[in-house]
This record gives C-alpha cells, sequence and structure tokens, in this order.
C-alpha cells in the first residue's frame, strides 16, 4: 500500500520546485470539468479528497516523472537530471528521453 501523503508531498514538492502555482496545475489538468479547482491540491494535502490516484498518470505526464515515483518516490534517474529535463521543450524533452533509454539499452546488452 502507498502512504497517500507521501503522494501529495512528491506532488507539491514538484509543483513547487517547477514554479507551477496550484491553479495553473488545476487548470492545465482539465478545470473544474474534470474535477481540479484551485482548492484541489488543499483537499488531498488534508486528506478530504485522494482524487489524484484516479488520475496519477496524468499528474505525472503534467509533472514530467514516472507514476511509479509519485507511488513509491523512487525515481529511475536523479531528480535534478528529471527538473532540467523537464525545463525542455516537449520535443526536446522526448529527444532527451529517448536518449537515456539508448544509453539504457546499450548497457543492457550482452557483451561482445
Amino acid at each position: 500500500m502507498f502512504n497517500k501523503l507521501d503522494i501529495v508531498k512528491r506532488i507539491i514538492k514538484l509543483l513547487k520546485d517547477k514554479r507551477i502555482p496550484f491553479t495553473k496545475f488545476a487548470e492545465d489538468l482539465g478545470g473544474r470539468e474534470k474535477g481540479y479547482s484551485k482548492d484541489t491540491v488543499y483537499t488531498w494535502k488534508t486528506n478530504r479528497s485522494t482524487s489524484y490516484m484516479n488520475d496519477i498518470e496524468n499528474i505525472a505526464g503534467y509533472l514530467s516523472v514516472s507514476p511509479e515515483y509519485l507511488l513509491t518516490g523512487i525515481m529511475d534517474i536523479p531528480n535534478d537530471i528529471s527538473l532540467e529535463i523537464s525545463k525542455l521543450s516537449p520535443e526536446r524533452r522526448a529527444m532527451a528521453e529517448k536518449f537515456i533509454r539508448f544509453l539504457r539499452s546499450e548497457e543492457d546488452a550482452p557483451g561482445e
């Protein structure tokens, strides 16, 4: 079982690190039509709602982290690198992620 308050703490930390206001976060994820408002993060923080659990993949994508990171706190790449990648344009971010996958595949390949 995941510690839900730790998940919320990770979401809030990422929002702060990326300087994303809670209101912008709510709007970008779909606003009121999808159940997000300026108070959404507050209701998560006070444990009055766990709606984030239904949308963990979208939240992770928005924050440029894996759902596994939000759930467990374990990140495949160091946080400072992830943060730098998240600042790139979507095209360059995709290129960086592709390059990282390539490097990992090279390490995982059996030796000659």
